[in-house]
């Protein structure tokens, strides 16, 4: 019988193999971790702060950190995050067919919404991201979607701060005034909403318009009606990161139509908007255009001093 003889190397040269075949896998590993992708840089150089760090994940320990404690583009400029070659990642953060710059997002987190809206406690912003979250989950899929829909929020219910019209008497259709997050009004729309209930599961408010005010789900409820079928379509079909898409889903909440002008609170609901992009991390190359011509605008007509954004940290 035949046997292959096999040469085998010393035990301490096959072990200084394995030792440097292993650092070179792990030079090659950190080499294509330190370069971020191009939705952690557009969500850094947008002002998300600490909030773009699940985005991160790819970028070097340093520039993760700087992140996690909203360094913001400064952890671009001094050299920790590497944004010079930046690719999409396989992070599932792509346009969601939103257009470029939209990233898929489908819910907000209490830290995004505090953001936004300053006048909120942190417990308030908890419980409203929650709930909000949960009442549009499958209709607002992306940034650009959040982004519109906290803009009109925001000046619909004064930060989520009133969730009742005031005055609400005879003049504004009590006892159907304007209530919840998008301030639902007249009894047809109490009745549309009553009856969608894939949408609201709200099928009492029409006897009892209250509730909309009083229970945060009902609220949301008729917020998710307002955005997803009011209008015959759901308006994050508009949404698509552009103040002009931005408009027609204010056009569509306040006048029914678009376009419209400018509807109520025009300017109050654009500069929510521009907020909204910063705190969600949405490219500035979307609205940071638009926003500076806002901003000139608003200190010509008002002598006001320009809008400085809050970035999330």
């Amino acid at each position: 019988m035949r046997t292959n003889c096999i040469y085998r190397a010393p035990f301490d040269i096959r072990m200084a193999t394995v030792k440097l075949f292993a650092a070179l896998l792990l030079l090659v590993s950190e080499g294509s971790a330190s370069s971020c992708s191009s939705s952690c840089c557009s969500c850094i150089t947008g002002g998300g702060g600490s909030a773009c760090a699940s985005k991160c994940t790819s970028c070097s320990s340093d520039c993760q950190t700087c992140v996690e404690y909203g360094g913001g583009s400064g952890c671009i400029d001094d050299g920790r995050c590497d944004c010079s070659s930046s690719n999409d990642d396989n992070s599932g953060n792509d346009d969601g067919g939103g257009g470029g710059g939209c990233s898929t997002m489908k819910s907000v987190s209490s830290s995004q919404l505090a953001c936004t809206f300053s006048k909120l406690s942190s417990s308030e912003a908890k419980e409203y991201a929650s709930a909000m979250s949960s009442w549009l989950s499958g209709i607002a899929t992306t940034s650009c979607h959040w982004a519109a829909f906290l803009g009109n929020v925001g000046t619909e219910s004064d930060e989520l701060t009133t969730w009742t019209q005031n005055p609400c008497n005879s003049a504004t259709d009590a006892p159907y005034c304007g209530r919840g997050p998008m301030q639902i009004t007249f009894s047809s729309n109490y009745e549309f909403c009553a009856g969608e209930t894939s949408y609201c599961s709200c099928p009492t408010i029409g006897s009892d318009p209250e509730l909309v005010s009083s229970d945060t789900d009902t609220g949301f409820g008729t917020a998710a009606c307002v955005w997803g079928i009011m209008s015959g379509h759901s308006l994050s079909n508009d949404a698509d990161g552009s103040l002009a898409g931005f408009k027609a889903t204010a056009c569509y909440i306040n006048a029914g139509h678009s376009p419209c002008g400018d509807p109520n609170g025009w300017a109050s609901r654009e500069s929510y908007w521009y907020q909204a992009n910063s705190c969600l991390g949405i490219s500035e190359e979307l609205w940071m255009e638009d926003f500076l011509k806002f901003n000139a605008s608003q200190a010509a007509n008002n002598n006001a001093t320009t809008h400085m954004l809050r970035g999330n940290k």
